[in-house]
């Protein structure tokens, strides 16, 4: 939230375990969650290299979330060391669940290593900025071919 902004933080709660969120756009809900593996949250967007929630505000119902027990974040619980990653999944369904997003798409920003080698590869005269850019039309394209009709 930017500073001064006075609007409390949303969270879902289910027992004993409280997840932080958040939510930008409208329209068909796209659940993002921001690079960080288990140190993932909302947090992170401002200073990522492709901020998703910015880019895709105007086209979609963006969410975002803390994950579970994230240093620096705001979401807390219980880990189940049996099935701490179900636990993570349970978090992000409760959550769409509880938004009432029946059908979210779901994408998680962290690049691939073959992406990665690839992306270095662009035209003479193309900047890894113009690159960015023709990615996230991409990305867009396809995510609007997911939507139901």
């Amino acid at each position: 939230m930017p500073k001064g902004d006075c609007r409390a933080v949303p969270f879902y709660e289910r027992g004993a375990v409280r997840i932080r969120y958040e939510e930008v756009g409208s329209g068909f809900p796209l659940l993002v969650t921001p690079g960080g593996g288990l140190n993932s949250r909302v947090s992170n967007w401002p200073t990522a290299v492709f901020n998703a929630m910015e880019a895709f505000k105007g086209d979609f119902r963006c969410i975002t979330m803390d994950q579970r027990n994230a240093n620096g974040g705001e979401s807390t619980g219980p880990t189940p060391t049996s099935d701490p990653w179900g636990a993570f999944a349970d978090d992000q369904l409760g959550l769409m669940d509880y938004l009432g997003a029946q059908t979210p798409i779901r994408r998680a920003w962290t690049l691939p290593r073959s992406r990665r080698r690839r992306s270095r590869r662009y035209s003479p005269g193309e900047s890894p900025k113009d690159l960015l850019e023709k990615t996230i039309d991409q990305v867009r394209t396809f995510l609007r071919s997911r939507e139901p009709r």
